[in-house]
């Protein structure tokens, strides 16, 4: 039974889940006016009401509250984001890359984000900025009023922001988002606000199949189907803050594939992800002996998904060189990969050799 939660000042998790039946086929159209007062009633709520009480405060146009109010807007966007791509509570990580999209497609930003840099900037300057430092970087600023209703400005040195045409076009973007969602033929962009809303009231079915990262010999397709017939492709994946070492000591004497945290690697670790059933992880499972089971978060096709790898454990550590086959396994699979990063593989493993014969 799910506890209930208020998910906004009138609705309960306990009222989304009486409504939810009514959401899906055959589709009640009433149904989904009252889906849209609890998307309504949690955004004005959390965001929007808190900006207008700002804006409208005597002290607003002296003092200019334009820090907290662009704070609640940038956190508006990602929420706004979050129920157009559906995410779950296992898919939270609010990466750039939505955030850019959002400026660089919306109708009332794309106007004035004309390319994906100057949207990564924002991102940079404004959104981390203030989120993280309480500040903007890198000359951006923050103005009250444009004297011609433009979001932004350019000068010398850099960027001014006007905050009010900012919260304004993004009031209205929310307003556009709920038009279409009461669309009966916005079938996909409902799909992904159900996933939205059943991820914030806690009734997400469990998953039956899982993500796993490959970075090591498993990169290599025809030993993956060869030990997990059936084995789904999904694409390529990068791990941040990572580096491939070759310190896992095999039964056959050699060393293989290992990952281990480390923040200057610069390129991260870069491999192949796959959908996985539970049944064909476990029999994965039994082919790496040596290694145990992790999380992890992975960057694919733009987004960021939890994936499981496998870590080589504590007690089978060594340095040892891997053998020219198991190395060769490796490479080929990593031929999807980038040139630089297939040498700096190769590198890794001689790396290994140098220190266990030396050069004297």
């Amino acid at each position: 039974m799910i506890e209930t939660m208020r998910i906004s000042p009138r609705y309960t998790t306990t009222d989304w889940a009486a409504l939810r039946p009514r959401l899906s086929e055959p589709l009640e159209e009433d149904a989904w006016l009252e889906a849209c007062q609890i998307a309504t009633d949690r955004v004005a709520n959390r965001f929007l009401l808190p900006v207008q009480i700002l804006m409208d405060h005597p002290q607003s146009p002296g003092h200019g509250f334009g820090f907290a109010m662009l704070a609640l807007d940038c956190l508006l966007i990602d929420t706004l984001q979050a129920f157009r791509e559906g995410r779950t509570s296992g898919n939270e990580a609010r990466s750039t890359k939505a955030f850019v999209d959002f400026l660089v497609e919306c109708p009332r930003f794309a106007s004035e984000f004309v390319s994906k840099s100057l949207a990564r900037e924002f991102v940079e300057s404004v959104r981390n900025g203030l989120l993280h430092d309480g500040e903007t970087r890198q000359g951006w600023r923050v103005r009250q009023q444009s004297p011609d209703g433009k979001i932004l400005a350019k000068v010398n040195d850099g960027w001014i922001l006007f905050r009010n045409q900012f919260h304004v076009a993004l009031e209205q973007e929310f307003n556009d988002y709920l038009d279409q969602l009461r669309a009966p033929e916005a079938g996909e962009l409902r799909s992904r606000f159900l996933l939205r809303m059943d991820s914030i009231c806690g009734i997400l079915p469990e998953r039956n199949t899982v993500f796993y990262f490959a970075y090591g010999s498993n990169m290599n397709e025809e030993q993956m189907n060869e030990r997990v017939p059936g084995a789904a492709r999904v694409g390529i994946a990068y791990l941040r803050e990572h580096r491939v070492v070759f310190n896992k000591r095999s039964n056959d004497g050699t060393g293989k594939a290992n990952i281990v945290p480390d923040k200057q690697a610069g390129l991260g670790v870069w491999g192949l992800m796959f959908e996985l059933t539970k049944e064909q992880l476990r029999t994965l499972g039994k082919h790496e002996k040596g290694y145990f089971q992790k999380e992890v978060i992975v960057t694919a096709n733009g987004e960021a998904k939890q994936a499981v790898t496998f870590i080589a454990e504590p007690s089978a550590l060594e340095q040892i060189p891997p053998s020219e086959s198991y190395l060769q396994r490796i490479l080929h699979g990593a031929r999807v990969l980038s040139q630089e990063y297939q040498d700096r593989l190769r590198t890794s493993a001689e790396s290994v050799s140098a220190l266990r014969h030396p050069v004297l």
